[in-house]
């Protein structure tokens, strides 16, 4: 299955694209999403996965766009290993209460940690609860 990262800020334009591809990452990040928004994107289709990066929101913000993609129907969640520790563990425990499979990534854009360190990444993402875990490094 061939999964697209969309980064379309218009929801209105989203709504129309995401049918094309079998799965897609939703950029929540990117978007001004009301709830009504969050609501009509990810009961739209079965293979959504909601990611909301830091930045644009605050911790709090971004936990409650998540939670609300998972209640919305979101297949997957997808969370910094490395965030907030309490909204993770909120965000995981939400979607595990709603049969939401959880993707913790790990991103370093500078450079790529040894193999060594990410062998643990990948661990300590397995003990967190992770379906999924996603590594995003310089090459």
């Amino acid at each position: 299955m061939l999964c697209v990262s969309l980064s379309e800020t218009n929801p209105v334009k989203l709504l129309k694209i995401v049918p094309k591809y079998q799965m897609a990452e939703i950029r929540m990040d990117l978007m001004s999403l009301s709830s009504e928004g969050i609501q009509a994107i990810f009961s739209s289709h079965k293979n959504l996965i909601a990611t909301c990066r830091k930045g644009k929101y605050n911790d709090n913000e971004r936990e409650i766009q998540l939670l609300k993609a998972i209640d919305a129907g979101a297949c997957y969640v997808d969370v910094e290993i490395d965030g907030d520790e309490t909204v993770r563990k909120e965000v995981i425990a939400h979607a595990q209460s709603k049969n939401c499979k959880i993707i913790l990534s790990y991103h370093d854009f500078e450079s790529t940690p040894e193999y060594p360190d990410l062998i643990d990444i990948i661990d300590n993402c397995i003990e967190e609860g992770a379906h999924v875990t996603k590594i995003a490094t310089m090459v």
